[in-house]
């Protein structure tokens, strides 16, 4: 329960609740973003040899660096509950993802929709019947 906490002006100001222990189904995509930061952890020392065809050495290590912030932060929020270590991890782990695809992840979906119509049409992406 919150106290409140009286200060000489006469203000009232409610205590936020200490870190709440996050609830099953976070702690089963915490685990989920902790197991996808480790893996790809080691993708940075082991680059593309020469001649074929992969992604360049400094996505496999943007990559890795995202997958080490991610698998730190997912730690801290099961133990603490800590939300801004959530939102890290989430933001990290999409944010990998849209790197090692070579899109943009997700926070290409803050373009305006007529933007995204004329990427959509000049990728080829469109598709009609």
């Amino acid at each position: 329960m919150d106290t409140p906490v009286t200060t000489p002006a006469t203000t009232t100001v409610t205590a936020a609740p200490a870190g709440q222990r996050p609830a099953t189904r976070v702690k089963v995509g915490l685990g989920i973003a902790i197991f996808l930061g480790l893996t790809s952890i080691p993708s940075a020392f082991s680059p593309t040899p020469d001649g074929q065809t992969g992604p360049p050495y400094a996505v496999l290590l943007l990559g890795a660096v995202l997958g080490l912030i991610s698998a730190v932060t997912g730690v801290i929020a099961w133990r603490s509950g800590n939300r801004v270590a959530l939102r890290i991890t989430a933001a990290c782990v999409i944010d990998r993802v849209g790197v090692v695809s070579g899109t943009s992840g997700i926070f290409a979906a803050a373009r305006s929709p007529k933007k995204m119509w004329r990427s959509a049409l000049d990728s080829g992406e469109c598709i009609t019947s």
